[in-house]
């Protein structure tokens, strides 16, 4: 007779931009299932993972799902930056992925997902079973993406839907126990936490937030883990979940099962040769562009983008500057919670580091902004210290030690004048909340460009660095095939032109 009940292990990761962890993740699952067998395992990831990256901007996520099918992943969820992907290729990427993709609080996606999926997990005892139900929720907050989310359908509140679908599965007999996969902050997971008492959740599978969090809620017997492994798979969360023998009371209530958590770092394992192939092949686009050369740094100058959240950095002011010249505006702002690369730079900056620094596809538009509202923009924007908000300006915006704007292209601002704003569109719509710019977009909506009438910003900065070199060397040496555009591959020959020390005329 056995001496245990149904067993249940979950790998879950969340928020996955890059491929190279997965080799390990791959041994790592691999060697759970060799040294330690459970009756049902799955693999989950709790949403994040077509787009933003440089390889997602060449491939719009194939080569991602081919790895996540390569390792087996089970069960995905939305994540916010699923939106990045046009719903048309969207669609057909999740046509390609092999795994169950949950929608509970999408109900009008189309194709219709489902709102949970049922896993029966069955112990060695003949009739020891229970059923797990697996649901998945994103997070429904307008102001995160930058258009109507997922090709315009409804996304019920996050929190309730996991909490009403859960009660009703359990109350309904389908269900003995919920697993929600969640892409919410963790504020709000923790609320969600607390809110599901019928039954409480025993575990919360989380994605959206970028670091490691492994806590609990609550006391007893009853409480709640809430458990995010990080980005890009450096770590694992390993979830186990054992049933006692027999599995039922004699009312044919499931006994509640023990439960296990952990984070483990991937780093320990070795790479999977096969996955390690896979990666490589599907790379190889990638490396064929992401060392061009866009920016040439002169010796003893550096760019640092390192805490962009909170000051003024010098990648801040490039980016801006470039910005601001291409688009002929007056003054450019960027949020730092968009500059991502936290990276200082030397020599050179890359099409790489580039996507490395604004990974996200926002659009850059033309707004007419007088100087006192440039002006509560910058100050409201960084009046809370560290925050993703914090505007970075161009290198002729002069703001003072208190925040405060004094000049705007040599010369002093005025607060009456409308200036032309290069800015992301979004902004006006709430994404980091900076207010000044907010109410613009509440109480002045024709102030906000149509969706579309901009450009994605790393197109446009791009065009901006290949200006700058046009300006240097001319435009007809550095359009090599003579098509009227600069690409990639020309922006980096001409740069490696100045590194010869070759002058403008050759």
């Amino acid at each position: 007779m056995s001496t245990r009940g149904p067993r249940l292990r979950i790998v879950a990761i969340n928020d996955v931009y890059l491929l190279d962890n997965f080799p390990r993740l791959a041994t790592l699952i691999a060697e759970l299932v060799r040294a330690d067998p459970v009756d049902r395992m799955l693999v989950t990831l709790a949403g994040d993972f077509l787009a933003p990256s440089l390889l997602s901007s060449l491939d719009q996520g194939a080569g991602m799902v081919a790895v996540l099918d390569a390792i087996g992943v089970t069960h995905v969820t939305f994540g916010n930056h699923e939106d990045d992907v046009d719903v048309v290729v969207l669609r057909q990427r999740m046509a390609e992925l092999h795994a169950v993709w949950l929608g509970t609080n999408a109900p009008e996606f189309s194709p219709r997902l489902p709102a949970r999926d049922i896993v029966t997990i069955a112990g060695p005892e003949v009739g020891d079973e229970v059923r797990v139900a697996l649901i998945g929720v994103v997070v429904d907050d307008p102001t995160i993406y930058r258009r109507p989310p997922f090709g315009g359908t409804l996304l019920l509140p996050a929190r309730a839907t996991a909490c009403s679908v859960a009660t009703e599965l359990v109350r309904d007999g389908l269900a003995d126990l919920v697993v929600p996969l969640t892409h919410l902050p963790v504020a709000e997971d923790r609320l969600l936490a607390r809110e599901q008492q019928t039954p409480p959740f025993r575990v919360i599978l989380g994605g959206h937030d970028h670091t490691e969090v492994l806590e609990w809620i609550g006391d007893g017997p009853d409480k709640t883990c809430i458990a995010k492994a990080g980005h890009d798979a450096a770590n694992a969360i390993i979830v186990e979940l054992a049933w006692p023998t027999p599995t039922r009371d004699p009312n044919g209530k499931a006994y509640a099962p023990s439960l296990q958590v952990r984070l483990e770092p991937v780093a320990g394992y070795a790479e999977d040769p096969a996955i390690r192939t896979l990666v490589d092949q599907r790379m190889a686009r990638v490396r064929e562009v992401q060392d061009a050369t866009l920016l040439r740094i002169p010796p003893g100058i550096e760019l640092s983008s390192v805490g962009t959240r909170s000051r003024q950095t010098t990648v801040g002011q490039m980016l801006c500057t470039r910005l601001r010249d291409v688009l002929g505006a007056d003054a450019c702002i960027l949020n730092g919670g968009g500059i991502r690369g936290s990276h200082t730079y030397r020599e050179r900056f890359t099409y790489a580091d580039l996507e490395v620094e604004l990974p996200f596809d926002n659009e850059m538009t033309l707004v007419p902004l007088t100087g006192a509202e440039l002006r509560a923009a910058i100050q409201s924007s960084r009046a809370a210290g560290e925050s993703g908000g914090f505007l970075q300006v161009d290198d002729g915006v002069v703001v003072d030690a208190d925040n405060i704007i004094t000049a705007i292209a040599g010369a002093p601002l005025d607060p009456q004048r409308s200036y032309r704003v290069a800015l992301m569109r979004n902004l006006l719509l709430g994404m980091d909340r900076i207010a000044p710019l907010m109410h613009i977009g509440a109480t002045e909506p024709y102030r906000v460009p149509p969706v579309g009438c901009g450009r994605e910003i790393k197109v446009v900065l791009v065009d901006a660095f290949g200006a700058m070199l046009s300006k240097q060397l001319g435009f007809e040496r550095v359009d090599s095939n003579h098509d009227g555009v600069l690409s990639i591959g020309e922006i980096s020959a001409g740069n490696a032109l100045l590194d010869r020390g070759e002058s403008p005329s050759g």
